[in-house]
């Protein structure tokens, strides 16, 4: 259960770094030259999956503390900006809706543990 958690905490936070990426963006909508950003799971979750055994049986967590941002340059209107605000703006409604999804799975899993204790 506590591997559960721990990848429900990642993806949580990369949701919520996600979404201020998205939000930057759709903020920068209107500045010249400002190139869209993003970042992408897989390369969270590699960072943070890198796992070094120090001594038998002990295993420490990789950092996940730098994310790297992917910068849009292949769409750029007149101005340089490459940010399209209708697609910035369905990126963040699908995050918002994957960390709502989330909650709901871990609330449901709770239920099912207290329930299953009889609490």
């Amino acid at each position: 259960m506590e591997n559960y958690l721990i990848k429900i905490n990642t993806y949580m936070s990369f949701l919520t770094t996600r979404r201020d990426v998205i939000s930057n963006n759709i903020a920068n909508s209107s500045t010249a030259n400002y190139k869209a950003q993003d970042v992408f799971f897989q390369e969270e979750l590699d960072k943070i999956t890198q796992l070094s055994q120090t001594k038998d049986k002990h295993i420490t967590r990789g950092s996940n503390s730098q994310v790297q941002y992917i910068t849009n340059e292949n769409k750029v209107n007149d101005d340089g900006n490459s940010v399209d605000v209708t697609e910035q703006m369905i990126e963040l409604m699908k995050a918002t809706q994957l960390q709502s999804f989330i909650v709901n799975a871990v609330n449901i899993q709770s239920d099912i543990n207290n329930a299953a204790r009889g609490s």
